[in-house]
């Protein structure tokens, strides 16, 4: 995670009859913060690319998974086999 934008986090927001944001309730307890490693839905948010000539995604809070260890190496799973496979074996 690079960056959180100010609403990040916020249970709700109230918005007035014509639409417009008239404020915010709650917070919730943070997920990540930045430096943290995230886990996201594949299709989540919206990638962009950034000055630095990175791909980066913008996604809503809602759509953090989790957060992973940096020793972590997604590149070493392995697919999981369905239930009933495993048994037959």
């Amino acid at each position: 995670m690079v960056a959180l934008g100010p609403d990040v986090w916020i249970d709700r927001v109230d918005f007035n009859s014509e639409g417009g944001r008239k404020g915010h309730s709650g917070f919730s307890k943070a997920q990540a913060k930045i430096g943290d490693r995230i886990v996201y839905a594949k299709y989540a948010g919206l990638k962009v690319p950034g000055k630095d000539e990175e791909d980066y995604r913008i996604i809503r809070d809602k759509d953090v998974c989790a957060t992973v260890d940096q020793e972590i190496d997604f590149t070493d799973l392995k697919s999981r086999q369905a239930f009933a496979q495993q048994e037959q074996t």
